[in-house]
């Protein structure tokens, strides 16, 4: 659900503003189980990470941004050479 949630945002999100490479979402769930965004962030903050988690973790608050870009290169190229 968060999943899914959160891809319908980055969307709508890039469909105002463009290609946003990377977006934080803050969200919460209510008592009733409806899923709420709190606030988006075109760069958002992953220094705290660093102190509450463990490496796993961190490999992907930082590898997966990366990863994203790589894509978008790739993407890129593949449009220009078509």
């Amino acid at each position: 659900m968060i999943r899914d949630f959160s891809y319908d945002m980055l969307l709508a999100l890039e469909a105002t503003f463009g290609t946003l490479g990377e977006v934080g979402l803050d969200v919460s769930l209510d008592e009733d189980g409806k899923l709420w965004l709190l606030e988006a962030n075109s760069k958002p903050n992953t220094i705290g990470y660093n102190e509450v988690t463990n490496e796993e973790v961190l490999s992907q608050v930082h590898g997966l941004p990366l990863d994203y870009a790589k894509h978008m290169i790739i993407r890129m190229y593949n449009n220009l050479t078509l």
